[in-house]
């Protein structure tokens, strides 16, 4: 995966850590989210632009529809994908700007290998989606890749 756009997360008050919430505010092309493929949003532990990573540690990735698939990719391979829908997502996604909230419940002890690593809540705009169980722990989040067509407005990290 090819990235034009990225940020680092090392400016942001520090690393994530269990019991950090995570607020990227952003903006979406309003025909963008009209492709088939949607835009994406990953939380990354290398910079994409010098070492392609191998492991998505949070995919969020808004589709046509009213569609939003969460999903992980360990070591190029993607793992099982969570679909939301719902009439109001894209009405959401367009809002300008929209947030995209994540709060931080659980990392798990990264030698067992058997279980998740971590587990966050995911919210839109205040409102709770989900919560998403990745293989990976997102604590180990370095950098945010995302499409072009999106405008990170900014992103704060508190602490509960």
């Amino acid at each position: 995966m090819v990235y034009v756009s990225m940020f680092s997360l090392l400016g942001v008050n520090g690393h994530l850590k269990e019991g950090d919430s995570f607020t990227l505010t952003a903006e979406i092309q309003e025909d963008s989210i009209s492709a088939v493929g949607g835009v994406s949003i990953n939380f990354l532990e290398d910079r994409p632009d010098i070492k392609p990573s191998r492991n998505i540690l949070f995919h969020f990735n808004p589709r046509p529809s009213s569609r939003i698939i969460l999903n992980s990719c360990l070591k190029g391979k993607w793992q099982d994908e969570l679909t939301i829908e719902g009439n109001d997502l894209d009405g959401m996604l367009l809002q300008k700007p929209f947030d995209l909230t994540i709060k931080i419940l659980s990392v798990k002890d990264a030698r067992n290998a058997c279980e998740n690593k971590s587990e966050f809540e995911v919210y839109l705009n205040d409102v709770f989606l989900t919560t998403f169980r990745s293989p990976l722990p997102i604590t180990a989040s370095k950098f945010i890749g995302f499409s072009p067509c999106i405008r990170i407005c900014k992103a704060s990290k508190s602490v509960c």
